[in-house]
């Protein structure tokens, strides 16, 4: 789970009142249930630092270029993907999956 410290002073809201939304949530609480039910069922739970993973291809070409919105496509190789998939999968260092 991306650490959520500070996103208060770092997200962005569409909405009509900016920010109001985001502050309604706990994120500490939040982070607490996801861990506590990972751990009740023997998933591991950590923290990780998401920067940049979307603009990861699985072969490690980093560059902003590769993402365009909600669309990945590595300049360098061509690999093409939803980019938040891509980034999710990043985190979770399965980037030999079969559908890759």
């Amino acid at each position: 789970m991306e650490d959520l410290t500070d996103i208060r002073n770092t997200a962005k809201s569409k909405k009509t009142d900016p920010g109001r939304n985001l502050h309604l949530w706990s994120f500490y609480q939040l982070k607490e249930f996801i861990q506590y039910k990972a751990e009740m069922v023997g998933i591991r739970f950590e923290l990780v630092n998401p920067k940049y993973t979307s603009q990861t291809c699985k072969n490690g070409h980093q560059a902003k270029v590769n993402r365009n919105g909600l669309k990945f496509r590595c300049k360098e190789c061509g690999h093409t993907c939803h980019a938040d998939l891509n980034g999710a999968i990043n985190i979770l260092g399965f980037s030999s999956l079969a559908y890759w």
